[in-house]
């Protein structure tokens, strides 16, 4: 039992977890308050917030989520996140971490990647769950290796089943998405931050800080990949395959293709079909 910093008193627990491969290391209730905004470059370990009321937030990725009384937040451990209270109606929850190899592996199996997840309407069951085991006196790692194991995967069922939580497609996924569109308002940097009605400064480093190129170079390369696609495999003329990947030019096509591959779109053909 300790005391937080924050305006409320509540249950702390933590424990040596040397060679554990799963365990808990943060179970509380808490009220953080209207000056509660946590900014995390690097998440340290898995954490799940079960909102019992009022009303909060959680920034990822450029995207600002709401969260109410209700919802649960699941946060993947590694990634920078900012979460924080309603400054009009803060926030009470019920929180833990969780850690090791065993909860790695299911966040990976179950959850397929996604790294921020919020359920609308749901019961903090796996909380009272740890809180049971935890309260006992122990960190009986084989119970809560299976309530982690339960929680995991019924996360990831939720996940399979829902169109309509923060696990959709963050901004970086869906500026990839109309990437990949052959709609040429697409072709532009300027396209792309009108359509997200976002700067250009902030679109290209969302999506260069999760795909590591620049938005328009990915285009570019996706289509010049199908470029050579065409000339190895179809009969299509140059100036046909360069009008199916976006260029109005064949002569702005044959540039960047010979940019990207170091040959010539003809010569490209003659080598490698």
């Amino acid at each position: 039992m300790a005391q937080n910093h924050y305006q409320d008193h509540y249950t702390y627990l933590c424990f040596s977890n040397r060679g554990r491969k799963a365990y808990i290391t943060h179970l509380a209730r808490l009220s953080p308050g209207i000056n509660y905004h946590m900014k995390k470059t690097r998440i340290a370990r898995h954490l799940v917030d079960y909102v019992e009321s009022g009303r909060g937030y959680v920034e990822y990725r450029g995207e600002r989520h709401e969260v109410e009384a209700g919802d649960m937040i699941f946060i993947k451990k590694d990634i920078a996140v900012n979460y924080g209270s309603d400054a009009a109606d803060p926030y009470g929850k019920l929180w833990f971490a969780c850690d090791g190899a065993l909860t790695d592996a299911l966040c990976e199996t179950y959850l397929a990647g996604r790294e921020l997840i919020i359920v609308k309407n749901t019961a903090p069951d796996a909380w009272y769950a740890l809180a049971e085991v935890l309260g006992e006196g122990g960190h009986d790692e084989i119970r809560i290796g299976h309530i982690l194991l339960d929680f995991f995967r019924k996360l990831g069922e939720y996940c399979a089943d829902s169109e309509g939580n923060a696990g959709k497609p963050g901004l970086a996924e869906q500026i990839r998405e109309c990437l990949e569109d052959d709609d040429e308002r697409f072709d532009t940097l300027d396209g792309l931050a009108e359509h997200f009605h976002i700067s250009k400064r902030h679109l290209s480093r969302v999506f260069r800080d999760r795909y590591g190129v620049p938005p328009i170079a990915y285009r570019c390369e996706r289509r010049l990949n199908a470029a050579a696609r065409y000339l190895t495999e179809t009969g299509f003329t140059v100036a046909e395959i360069a009008s199916r990947t976006g260029y109005s030019d064949q002569s702005r096509f044959s540039t960047a293709f010979k940019k990207h591959f170091g040959q010539y779109p003809m010569e490209y053909r003659k080598k490698y079909r």
